[in-house]
């Protein structure tokens, strides 16, 4: 995924979890402890992009995830509240909504590329995508 889509996906999910607010009460939900961001691959130093270093190593942008998780998790129970099992479901989209790709970003700004199908097919093979804090 691009650079550029990161914040929109976050932001988007945002959007739809809170969207489907419930105005029926719900328990806290359990404290979150917050993890860092892994980071697949470092790049030498000063090259990486701000956008990749931040995503990769930013407390703020682990909390922002931890929070958006926190908030869509609250408002699928209470949507799910007195449904039978089975009735609902919830989609969403996987590349930078649950699962991280700065992995594969950091290899591109290592070695001075946007972006290339036949390296990105390779990094997916791979399987070293992680969950965005909170995800799981």
């Amino acid at each position: 995924m691009k650079r550029a889509h990161r914040p929109l996906s976050l932001a988007l999910l945002f959007l739809v979890v809170t969207g489907c607010a419930s105005s029926a009460p719900s328990a806290a939900p359990p404290p979150l402890v917050a993890a860092p961001v892994p980071v697949a691959s470092p790049a030498p130093a000063g090259t990486l992009p701000d956008d990749d270093l931040w995503v990769s190593s930013s407390a703020e942008y682990a909390a922002a995830c931890w929070q958006a998780f926190a908030l869509a998790r609250e408002r699928v129970e209470r949507l799910a509240a007195g449904r039978a099992p089975g009735t609902w479901a919830v989609a969403i989209d996987a590349d930078e909504t649950v699962l991280s790709n700065v992995g594969f970003e950091i290899e591109l700004a290592a070695i001075g590329k946007d972006y290339d199908e036949t390296i990105w097919r390779r990094w997916v093979a791979r399987g070293e995508a992680t969950a965005l804090p909170g995800a799981a």
